[in-house]
């Protein structure tokens, strides 16, 4: 989908990574997390939009609070976040 549609698997993907942020899914681990995040990235790539959704992501990563912030563990280094 990332190649065929790529704004819709941007989407997507996005809102894959939203739901995680707020703290949805079962025994999430970091594996789901950078899953998420590498079909996001890729369907940016496809759409030639990769740098305006690494700040949608920064911007959606940095204001999680829920549990111990997996996502922000995870993806904190990668993105540039604390």
């Amino acid at each position: 989908m990332a190649e065929m549609q790529p704004r819709l698997a941007l989407e997507a993907g996005l809102a894959a990574l939203r739901w995680l942020v707020e703290g949805y899914g079962y025994e999430i681990t970091g594996a789901d997390v950078w899953a998420a995040f590498a079909f996001t990235l890729k369907a940016a790539e496809n759409a030639g939009c990769a740098p305006e959704t690494l700040q949608r992501i920064r911007d959606l990563v940095a204001r999680e609070t829920f549990g111990d912030r997996l996502v922000t563990r995870v993806l904190g280094r990668e993105l540039g976040l604390k």
